[in-house]
């Protein structure tokens, strides 16, 4: 295994390679503005804003539920990674500046927090950057924080290059009690890790869109009568359980329609491949006709319909709880009141599941043979009761954005220029 000297090594002697061909300007993969803003090159700032880092267009939506909340308190400097962030991160110009991020390159680096001169740095989910972090010397603090044990033993390898950084962070608001454990052996400061949840949770009313659902089964061809569940972010090694399961469930007598949708799209033939072999009718989402009406199984293979396929499901069942990957979001399918099964590999989403098992929409299987068990509790399961039921847990926690704005509010005002 490598040392943590000769992690350090390499990271700082390879950033400075790149970091001369990027200065010489050998190669500019994202044109001249791209280029400069990630070589430090941003403009002048005297205001000294609160600088922002969301990586790409899921982080600067949960950015944005928490900007609502920080705006009043001091000029917001939004930094991104992916122009699809950009791209929805200017929509939202009132609430900040965008620009792209430096890169994590000592020269870059310094450049920006020199020109750009921020009051202190919010960090959404987990974007730890060693050079960031060990050369910033203002407030840090992380928002909807997450670390996997993967990330955990990557980062420990920067644990000296890093240690300094560690007392700039003032406060992880952590998404979940493993989270919170694993960003105290990675060296924060426990008194200054909360778990907060999920903000996710909060970024939308809970309630059933009937219109979506009722647009969605006629697409599909999927009578008011018959049960639809959905499997979103499924991996390639979890088909064969929920082939299985859905087999079990027809076989019972429930008249069921699955969509699977796929973690990555490369993987859509695969799906079609495997659904085949086990004799049911497949269509893709791309290709519906509502003329047919022997499909068993539909592939996703679009982007942007899984949320109106949510809203048309009777069931969620949650990809990466199958097998051992610790789990996807399963808090989309929750808003509009669709009861979320998982397997036993939650992991990553045991706070999100604690608040939906709170409403009644959450429920665990061991294995497959637990599901008849479960087949009956759903059997009468009323979304609208559920919605509401969800509303109620949800009012009252405490939102994620009030903690981490009341530590930002007290820092700044205490806040020296630099």
């Amino acid at each position: 295994m490598m040392s943590h000297a000769m992690a350090v090594w390499t990271y700082t002697w390879f950033g400075r390679a790149v970091s001369l061909a990027w200065r010489s300007g050998w190669f500019k993969p994202g044109g001249n503005h791209w280029h400069e803003e990630r070589s430090g090159w941003h403009s002048m700032r005297k205001d000294q804003p609160l600088w922002l880092h969301a990586a790409s267009l899921g982080e600067v939506a949960v950015a944005r539920a928490y900007a609502e909340r920080l705006v009043d308190l001091a000029p917001l400097y939004l930094t991104v990674q992916t122009d699809s962030g950009y791209r929805a991160a200017q929509k939202d110009r009132q609430l900040w500046t965008v620009s792209y991020a430096p890169l994590d390159m000592l020269p870059a680096v310094e450049r920006f927090i020199e020109r750009v001169n921020p009051r202190g740095l919010i960090l959404f989910e987990t974007e730890l950057w060693p050079v960031w972090l060990s050369n910033l010397e203002r407030p840090i603090w992380m928002a909807n924080a997450r670390l996997s044990e993967r990330s955990l033993k990557r980062l420990s390898r920067f644990s000296r290059l890093l240690s300094a950084a560690w007392g700039n962070i003032q406060y992880v608001g952590a998404q979940s009690e493993g989270d919170r454990h694993r960003f105290a052996r990675l060296g924060v400061a426990a008194h200054r890790i909360s778990t907060t949840g999920q903000i996710k949770q909060f970024m939308a009313v809970p309630g059933v869109d009937e219109h979506a659902r009722n647009s969605m089964r006629e697409r599909l061809n999927v009578p008011p009568s018959d049960a639809l569940w959905v499997c979103g972010s499924v991996r390639r090694d979890e088909l064969e359980v929920i082939l299985r399961l859905f087999t079990d469930a027809r076989a019972s007598g429930v008249l069921s329609h699955l969509v699977l949708a796929p973690r990555h799209l490369k993987y859509v033939s695969d799906a079609l491949v495997r659904t085949r072999k086990w004799r049911f009718s497949t269509g893709l989402i791309s290709q519906l006709d509502s003329s047919r009406r022997d499909v068993d199984v539909y592939i996703l293979d679009t982007h942007g319909d899984l949320a109106s396929l949510y809203a048309a499901a009777d069931l969620a069942l949650m990809g990466g709880t199958f097998a051992p990957y610790g789990g996807h979001n399963p808090n989309e399918p929750a808003r509009y009141g669709v009861p979320v099964v998982t397997g036993p590999y939650t992991a990553n989403i045991e706070g999100d599941l604690a608040l939906l098992a709170d409403a009644g929409m959450a429920f665990r299987m061991e294995s497959v043979d637990d599901f008849p068990v479960i087949s009956k509790m759903l059997a009468t399961f009323d979304r609208q009761a559920a919605c509401r039921r969800l509303a109620q847990v949800l009012d009252q926690r405490t939102h994620p954005a009030d903690g981490l704005k009341a530590n930002v509010a007290e820092r700044l005002a205490s806040y020296a220029a630099i």
